[in-house]
């Protein structure tokens, strides 16, 4: 998994901040590896995230904590390891244990920030049971 965090306070676009507080990117790419040019794979030809990469946060070394996506996210999300929310598996919901814990997207929203995701994030039996609180899109329970 790859995670990019980028705040811009300067210049061009600096247009859309609100409050002086600094616009915030966080990009999450699984499955990616290291092959990028800012972990120096000699191959890989990214210059954009290579850019980004120079300009913000490039985590070396980065280690994931479990080889499956939701695991690997829900700690990322929470600032909690896999065994504190008791995530080892795709199907398995960080709320189940953990019910009031802050996400990094809800101390955003709470600092004032507008919060928004493209794709999944959180895994909850996607594609069977897409959203954020859990819960199934129909009256069939989610497994």
């Amino acid at each position: 998994m790859v995670v990019v965090l980028s705040a811009n306070g300067s210049g061009q676009h600096n247009q859309g901040r609100r409050n002086g507080k600094p616009n915030v990117l966080f990009v999450s790419v699984d499955d990616l590896g290291c092959t990028l040019g800012c972990y120096q794979d000699v191959v890989a030809q990214t210059p954009n995230i290579d850019r980004w990469s120079a300009q913000g946060t490039c985590f070396l070394p980065a280690y994931n904590q479990l080889p499956l996506c939701n695991p690997t996210r829900a700690p990322v999300m929470t600032g909690l390891r896999p065994d504190q929310i008791k995530v080892y598996e795709l199907d398995r919901r960080f709320r189940d244990d953990v019910s009031d814990v802050v996400t990094l997207s809800q101390a955003f929203q709470k600092a004032g920030y507008f919060a928004a995701r493209v794709v999944k994030v959180y895994h909850y039996n996607v594609p069977a049971a897409i959203g954020t609180d859990g819960r199934c899109p129909s009256a069939t329970p989610c497994r």
